[in-house]
C-alpha cells in the first residue's frame, strides 16, 4: 500500500518549479557568436607597387620584391595590373635574374601584356649593361674592369671545357673507353637461371 509520501511525489504539482510545462515557449536560445576580428591575427603587408620605389631599389634588392609581389599576386592579395605597372619599365630588368624570372612569370599577365613585356625585355637587353656600368670617371671603369675579368674568366673555363669534351672524344675514338663510357658498355648475357 502506498504511503501518503509517495502518493504526493506521484501527483502533478502545479505549483512546484519543476513540474511546470508550458507548451510552445522555448526556454533557452543558441548565442550568436560574434566573428572574430581579422586584425588579431598578424597580417602580411602588401609591397609597395610605385613604380619609382621599386626602381630606386638595387638589382638584388629588386629581385627580393619580384619574389614577394609573385607570392602576392599568386595568392591574390596584390593585382597583376599593379605589378604590371612597375615590370613594363625597361629599367626594371636591369639582370640577367630579373628578366630571367619576369619571362618565367609571364602568365601572371594578359596576351596583350605579355607581349608588351617580351618587347621590353628584348630591347633592354642590349642596354642592360650601359645601366649596369653606367657612371662616370673612376666608378665605370673600375666596373667595365671588373666585368672584363669576369668575362675573361668565363672564356678561360668554357675553352677548359671544350678542350676537355675534345680529349674525352678522341680518347673514344682511339678505343680507350673513360669512366663514363664503361658504365654505358652492356654487359654479357647472363647464364641460364638457377
Amino acid at each position: 500500500m502506498p504511503t501518503p509520501h509517495s502518493r504526493r511525489s506521484v501527483r502533478f504539482d502545479p505549483n512546484a518549479r519543476d513540474d511546470r510545462v508550458l507548451p510552445g515557449y522555448v526556454f533557452s536560445r543558441r548565442e550568436q557568436r560574434k566573428p572574430t576580428r581579422e586584425a588579431a591575427a598578424p597580417r602580411e603587408e602588401l609591397v609597395n607597387t610605385d613604380p619609382e620605389f621599386v626602381l630606386s631599389m638595387e638589382a638584388d634588392t629588386r629581385l627580393d620584391w619580384f619574389q614577394m609581389a609573385l607570392m602576392q599576386a599568386a595568392a591574390g592579395k596584390l593585382k597583376a595590373s599593379a605589378l604590371y605597372a612597375v615590370v613594363e619599365r625597361p629599367r626594371f630588368a636591369a639582370t640577367k635574374a630579373l628578366k630571367a624570372m619576369v619571362n618565367a612569370n609571364l602568365h601572371l599577365f594578359s596576351p596583350k601584356q605579355q607581349k608588351a613585356l617580351a618587347a621590353v625585355l628584348a630591347s633592354s637587353s642590349g642596354t642592360s649593361g650601359e645601366q649596369e656600368g653606367g657612371g662616370s670617371g673612376e666608378q665605370g671603369r673600375a666596373r667595365s674592369r671588373g666585368r672584363s675579368r669576369s668575362r675573361s674568366r668565363s672564356r678561360s673555363r668554357s675553352r677548359r671545357r671544350s678542350r676537355s669534351r675534345q680529349r674525352r672524344r678522341s680518347r673514344e675514338r682511339r678505343g680507350h673507353a673513360g669512366r663514363c663510357s664503361s658504365r654505358s658498355r652492356s654487359r654479357p648475357p647472363a647464364g641460364p637461371p638457377r
